[in-house]
């Protein structure tokens, strides 16, 4: 609750050299709640550029306009909103992308279980999500997953992959580390030498061989491709490499 929340940031003003006035607090509990590890992560992004002076109110506006910026693509909070999303069911998940979906109306049953859950919170009429960080992280997957998205898109705040729209099967960490790089420069060619250095490392340039490499290609293709033996997405290059295409 907000008692508890405000008593998490004063422990953390005097366990390090930040200084936050009322906004500044009134801003942490709108992006973090009463999430533990968000409140963590959100003081440690504002207090980043707070540090200790008290401001008045027109700088304490642009100071938040800029962490809220950065909250967005913050690790820390990325990883706790992740968190929680991978501990809710596939009903609750559903039912919260339906509250940001037009003409989608979400299952009862699991807005209760999020009400009960305290991940949905009463604001009248409608629901609303406990903190901004995390409703801002459902907006991302909403979009993720329209079925009208065409080809590989790769959920960096999870590390899931969805192709047209579809989660596709659990990728290993090699295949992961190869469809991220060729995620990374897609449409471009990426050469063997580049695919064992992101794969596997430099230091197996001279072990691992193009067999390897070609079946480690051939592995992604079984979960990505909607036929594997005519490739898509995952295309080889003769002679130059792989890369990826949006199909």
């Amino acid at each position: 609750n907000e008692t508890d929340a405000r008593r998490f940031i004063t422990a953390f003003t005097q366990r390090e050299p930040v200084t936050f006035d009322e906004a500044d607090i009134q801003f942490i509990l709108e992006w973090a709640g009463g999430h533990p590890g968000l409140l963590e992560a959100v003081c440690w992004e504002l207090g980043s550029v707070t540090g200790q002076p008290i401001r008045g109110a027109f700088q304490d506006r642009i100071i938040h306009r800029q962490v809220a910026d950065r909250l967005s693509f913050s690790l820390n909070v990325r990883s706790e909103c992740t968190k929680i999303w991978r501990r809710l069911r596939d009903e609750e998940q559903t039912a919260l992308l339906a509250l940001f979906t037009p003409d989608q109306r979400p299952d009862p049953a699991a807005l209760s279980s999020l009400y009960q859950r305290r991940i949905l919170i009463s604001n009248g009429d409608d629901p609303r999500l406990f903190c901004r960080a995390f409703a801002e992280f459902v907006q991302r997957q909403r979009l993720i997953r329209r079925p009208e998205l065409r080809g590989v898109v790769i959920d960096i705040d999870s590390g899931e992959v969805y192709v047209d729209g579809k989660p596709v099967p659990t990728l290993t960490n090699l295949e992961y580390r190869l469809l991220l790089l060729l995620y990374g420069r897609m449409g471009k060619i990426c050469d063997k030498y580049e695919v064992v250095q992101s794969v596997w490392g430099e230091a197996y340039l001279d072990e691992v061989d193009d067999a390897r490499i070609e079946k480690l290609v051939s592995r992604v293709r079984q979960k990505i491709e909607p036929d594997p033996a005519n490739p898509r997405y995952l295309i080889t290059v003769r002679g130059r490499g792989y890369k990826l295409v949006s199909g």
